[in-house]
């Protein structure tokens, strides 16, 4: 598959960035291509999985995006995913639980109990 010219962009910058080092912040990537963080962030995601560039994050300094040069680095990046899915299983499971006990309240009231 091609790459969009978005997505070229925003590679030709990641891809100088070789290791966690020298990642390259949200900010700085919005400010060199003038594409929102919200836009780039969706291109990394799809530089990763459609074309299947080792793109690591990073959250300590600096923080940001950068090419994965070893083992270390993508099992950091891979434990920073993990982290995120797991707040995220809490945030849904709390939501379900809130969304089933106002059901219940509605049938309840329903029922004038």
């Amino acid at each position: 598959m091609q790459m969009t010219e978005d997505e070229k962009l925003v590679f030709a910058y990641i891809q100088v960035r070789q290791g966690k080092a020298k990642a390259i912040p949200v900010a700085t990537l919005e400010a060199l291509t003038e594409i929102p963080g919200a836009r780039i962030r969706a291109i990394v995601r799809r530089l990763i999985i459609v074309h299947k560039y080792r793109i690591g994050t990073s959250l300590a300094k600096p923080p940001g995006f950068y090419m994965i040069r070893t083992q270390a680095e993508a099992n950091e990046t891979i434990a920073g995913l993990l982290s995120r899915i797991r707040a995220l299983r809490e945030r849904m499971t709390i939501l379900a639980e809130l969304t089933l006990q106002e059901a219940n309240k509605q049938i309840m009231m329903e029922l004038g109990v």
